[in-house]
């Protein structure tokens, strides 16, 4: 027994001395004379061009055959962008050596240092690290591989690919290129399958991602199941599922995106054998779209300070930037949207369903119902991306909704309330915000009566809009208001604006330009405490949309008031604003009035018994316009 175990002993030290020996010896080898049999091996591997332009070293351990090599390029096929497909620093490969035995190249190690990687996909959905592709082989690679071959090509597996201190980037089949720098890229296999994690950055963001899958090959087609976490900027991604690489697509059981307070859930089946499509259900329970404004978004929206003694200029509402078209024009999706809570300026769409449909690069999002306070409007969004130019139609409809809420949605502090209904029909064309606002057409109208003017709220606007709406200060019961305009090549012009409360009659007049972003309406009002008809100043809003100004004809009151009170009598001058009619029941008495218009109330004279009463009255509402001719 003691004469067995000292043999058993003597071949395990025989084995170790053989295996150092030989790693000694691979070692020293002259690895260098070696290279045009490597790159010849690579090119028949990949059917691409290889270059091996730094030294060249061997190695042996209990993996197998261990090569290092500095300064290697690998190609690309003749349709990419450029002539290499990655060039590389330091390239590390590790080949085992019993596989080898049975005709297969096992690579248990390949590690990447300080490369730079360009993965491309072009029109027809081929790839350009699809090696197994011959439509991705160059040819005369292929035809030296061809001449030099004695034998079947080996079967190549690949169990660990390390890639460190790297840049990558990627570029779809519209050209639009994304960028990576890698920190750590490992993908290996780890118990019950394959695991992928990378850190990094993607176009300045920070990126972690961590895949775990039940893939056996790296280089294999099988279906095989995933679970992914990922987190870029400020977003956070989970999903599970099962993906089939081989079939190209995937089935995506459950899914997770988190931004801030918002969270979106869902169901999704995808694929990109042919047309990248895919379908399945979005679900919030609260979306807020400021949620998803990354960092680096909300940096480029800060205005850079102004040069000395130069203004920074007026914010833009609408962007020249051109919209992400491409992206609608580059893949399918079909959707069940469902969401318990949108925000939208300053208010809340709530129990919001949708179904959106996005077909060749025509995107449709109908029929879109959703409540506002305890009623219901309905929506629809139709942007056919695939035009030259895009065109956009935008279609709102909604009744009994409160006028308040209304105001929110466009990110407004309200001022008035009221059962309010609201049409709007516009289409336009572009590929960018301010193209389509230049060039929209359609109607606006909003109506509303049974309400009150908060002139608390309209002096946070401004202090004469206040003013208008009840001079005499206080909040005003407000009878009925119709504000109509006709849409055309980007400008708002009112079709009739009459606003009818228990203290004033207010008309306007005017116009707004979306394309030049300007506002120019004029509101004129007639009280009802005394008819002072031109005593009452005009109130101009003009400037831009996102910064008007108001402002009254301060000159004119003063003229009128001293003018009149010194005469003895008051002089009660006619006024363009309209007497509200009685309208039949069931219809709002300012649309009435606007459909039905009738000659103002004429000019009277005050006798001279009345004139003392009405001066007093005149000044008080005087004192009280004259405090806000020069408000906000």
């Amino acid at each position: 027994m003691n004469k067995f175990v000292k043999i058993l002993i003597g071949l395990v030290v025989l084995v170790v001395v053989i295996f150092a020996g030989a790693a000694i010896f691979v070692s020293t080898l002259a690895a260098n004379k070696y290279r045009p049999q490597i790159i010849a091996a690579v090119e028949k591997a990949t059917g691409r061009t290889v270059e091996l332009k730094g030294p060249i070293s061997f190695s042996l351990g209990l993996g197998g055959v261990r090569v290092s090599i500095q300064d290697a390029s690998i190609g690309n096929p003749t349709w990419a962008s450029r002539k290499d497909m990655a060039g590389m620093g330091e390239f590390t490969v590790g080949v085992g050596l019993l596989p080898l035995l049975n005709h297969s190249v096992s690579i248990n190690e390949l590690t990447i240092k300080n490369a730079d990687i360009l993965m491309e996909t072009n029109a027809a959905g081929q790839h350009n690290w699809d090696f197994s592709n011959p439509a991705n082989k160059q040819p005369a690679v292929e035809e030296k591989a061809a001449a030099s071959s004695s034998g079947s090509t080996p079967s190549i597996s690949v169990d660990k690919l390390a890639i460190t201190d790297s840049k990558l980037a990627m570029r779809d089949a519209t050209g639009k290129v994304s960028s990576y720098n890698v920190s750590s890229l490992t993908i290996g296999m780890q118990g019950g399958g394959a695991e992928l994690k990378f850190t990094g950055s993607a176009n300045g963001a920070p990126v972690t991602v961590d895949v775990k899958t039940g893939l056996q090959n790296l280089m294999g087609h099988a279906p095989f199941p995933f679970d992914a976490d990922v987190t870029y900027d400020i977003y956070h991604l989970t999903a599970k599922g099962t993906a089939d690489m081989g079939a190209s697509k995937a089935d995506i059981s459950e899914y997770k995106v988190e931004a801030g307070k918002s969270t979106i859930t869902g169901t999704m089946k995808a694929s990109w054998a042919t047309r990248p499509s895919v379908r399945g259900t979005l679900t919030s329970t609260h979306l807020d779209p400021a949620d998803f404004k990354s960092k680096q978004a909300a940096a480029a929206e800060t205005p850079a300070p102004a040069a000395p003694g130069k203004s920074a200029g007026a914010k833009r509402m609408f962007s020249d930037a051109p919209l992400p078209l491409d992206g609608l024009k580059s893949a399918d999706a079909a959707f069940d949207v469902s969401i318990a809570d949108l925000v939208m300026g300053k208010g809340d769409l709530k129990n919001i369903t949708a179904k959106l449909d996005l077909d060749k690069g025509n995107l449709v999002i109908a029929p879109v119902k959703a409540d506002i306070g305890g009623s219901t409007i309905n929506m629809q969004v139709k942007l056919n991306a695939a035009a030259s130019p895009a065109q956009l139609t935008v279609g709102i409809k909604g009744d009994g909704v409160d006028l308040g809420d209304l105001q929110k949605l466009g990110d407004m502090a309200p001022f008035m309330t009221g059962k309010a209904s609201a049409d709007i029909e516009l289409s336009g064309s572009g590929d960018s915000q301010h193209a389509i606002a230049s060039s929209l057409g359609g109607i606006i109208t909003v109506t509303a009566e049974k309400g009150e003017i908060l002139t608390g709220a309209a002096a946070d606007v401004s202090s004469a809009l206040a003013t208008i709406f009840n001079p005499k200060g206080g909040n005003a019961a407000l009878n009925c208001l119709a504000a109509r305009f006709v849409a055309k090549g980007g400008v708002l012009t009112d079709n009739g604006i009459l606003i009818d409360s228990v203290p004033t009659t207010v008309a306007g007049k005017g116009s707004v330009n979306l394309g030049a972003e300007t506002v120019n309406l004029v509101l004129n009002a007639k009280t009802k405490l005394v008819d002072i008809g031109g005593l009452v100043p005009p109130l101009d809003i003009e400037g831009t949309l996102s910064d008007p100004s108001y402002s009254v004809g301060a000159t004119q009151v003063v003229k009128n008031l001293v003018g009149q009170l010194t005469s003895g009598n008051i002089d009660v001058l006619s006024s363009s604003v309209p007497d509200i009619q009685t309208a039949p029941a069931g219809q709002n008495a300012c649309v009435y009035t606007l459909d039905h218009p009738q000659k103002a109330t004429q000019s009277t004279i005050l006798p001279a018994g009345a004139a003392g009463k009405a001066s007093q009255q005149i000044q008080n509402l005087g004192n009280s316009l004259v405090k806000g001719l020069f408000g906000k």
